[in-house]
């Protein structure tokens, strides 16, 4: 497949009304949670000279963020999606800049947890209302339900683009300045995007203004082969989260030095590769069983990451990091699309945060549950074959959910397309 033929597709997309504009607002306000932890935990290291309550910050700001998220959500469902970001922006950004007051003046600990809880809690809902935006502007009564697909590609290798962008600003703030200005970058970026997404989605009104059984209590986690694709992305991101720390230590082993410039190229060789498949798949025009196709390709993904496990230098992990990459991207996009299928429009917003939520909190979980295992002997040999077999428990649901009828009839009831028998 040739370079123009596969983003000919995605050319498409200048024609969805606003839909340049989602893109890059939702890829400049996606910087900050790209950003933020990183800058927190050495802004943290500056100041208490060690790692420990760093991370423990992080861990505060990831939770509150992961538990507030799916009410924000809601609350996008329910209401228009504009207010609810400014709302949230009005309120994270003053709490962050009040943790660097409360730092520089030597403001105790609790406080600074406190404000960093505030923080977390109002991050605004970026992911779920970009992605519902796409949702609502390519459904069948708009004329452009074809571009859907090419649509929730773009935006899943955006949101990956991010999180290479983001450690890539982060530390060249560090080299220039210093934490708080890679703290101060993010606001900035958090700001300006979202308000550009707030002002692109002012005049798109909620999907339900009144409630219904599937916007009450529970939400999306009713509807059934929801919780199905819950399950496989926490455990493909458990396995993307023990990979962040096991790479790198299995790079430093082979090379013997100090330095991570080889740690460093493993992980941008993965992430470079993930997004190029996930552009030339998110391009591709064939249909396919949706909950058999991700099944397959976590197979192949849970392969090639116990195949790391055994990798015998530097250049196997090369290779291996690049096939992981290449199955990544499909990956994410075909569970990104899943969530599309199965979700109806009143509760769209929320079932993306829902997805996104465990994504940041299980990949988390998988980093730092991965940290004291590659100290130990045969510690990385053992955390890739861990990270397989939470791919192949991925797989297995996958395949097991493709089996249940109930998905196709959902799918049919909720508007979206059934599965091709």
């Amino acid at each position: 497949m040739t370079a123009r033929a596969v983003l000919r597709p995605y050319a498409a997309l200048r024609t969805v009304p606003g839909g340049p504009g989602l893109l890059s607002a939702g890829l400049i306000a996606r910087l900050a949670p790209a950003m933020n932890p990183l800058a927190l935990l050495f802004l943290f290291k500056e100041h208490t000279g060690h790692y420990t309550f760093g991370a423990t910050a992080c861990a505060v700001y990831a939770l509150a963020g992961a538990a507030a998220g799916p009410p924000l959500g809601r609350l996008c469902d329910r209401r228009r999606p504009a207010p609810v970001l400014y709302a949230a922006c009005a309120v994270h950004l003053p709490a962050l800049l009040s943790l660097l007051t409360a730092i520089a003046y030597g403001a105790p600990r609790p406080v600074l947890l406190v404000l960093l809880l505030a923080a977390g809690a109002a991050a605004p809902p970026v992911t779920g209302v970009v992605r519902a935006a796409w949702y609502l502007r390519t459904d069948t009564r708009s004329g452009r339900a074809a571009l859907r697909p090419y649509a929730l590609a773009a935006e899943t290798v955006c949101a990956e683009a991010v999180f290479v962008l983001g450690p890539l600003l982060v530390a060249t703030a560090l080299a220039v300045a210093d934490a708080t200005a890679a703290l101060v970058l993010g606001c900035l970026c958090c700001v300006a995007g979202t308000c550009a997404l707030a002002r692109n989605t002012a005049a798109m009104p909620g999907p339900s203004r009144q409630p219904t059984s599937q916007t009450r209590r529970l939400g999306p986690l009713r509807l059934s082969g929801f919780a199905t694709v819950l399950w496989c992305t926490a455990l493909v991101s458990l396995s993307f989260g023990i990979s962040d720390v096991a790479l790198p230590a299995a790079a430093l082993q082979h090379t013997g030095a100090h330095s991570t410039s080889a740690a460093g190229l493993l992980l941008a060789l993965w992430a470079t590769s993930s997004l190029a498949s996930g552009l030339v798949f998110g391009a591709d025009r064939r249909p396919g069983r949706r909950l058999r196709r991700p099944g397959r390709l976590m197979v192949l993904l849970a392969l090639c990451l116990a195949a790391l496990s055994a990798a015998p230098g530097l250049v196997a992990l090369a290779v291996g990091s690049m096939l992981c990459g290449l199955l990544t991207g499909p990956v994410l996009i075909t569970l990104n699309a899943l969530v599309a299928d199965i979700a109806p429009a009143d509760v769209i917003s929320e079932a993306y945060v829902w997805a996104s939520s465990v994504t940041v909190v299980v990949c988390a979980l998988g980093t730092a549950l991965t940290g004291p295992v590659v100290d130990r002997p045969y510690g990385t040999t053992w955390s890739f074959l861990a990270a397989g077999l939470s791919t192949a428990g991925a797989a297995a649901i996958a395949g097991r959910g493709s089996r249940s009828s109930r998905y196709a009839t959902h799918a049919v009831g909720s508007g979206a397309a059934p599965v091709p028998p």
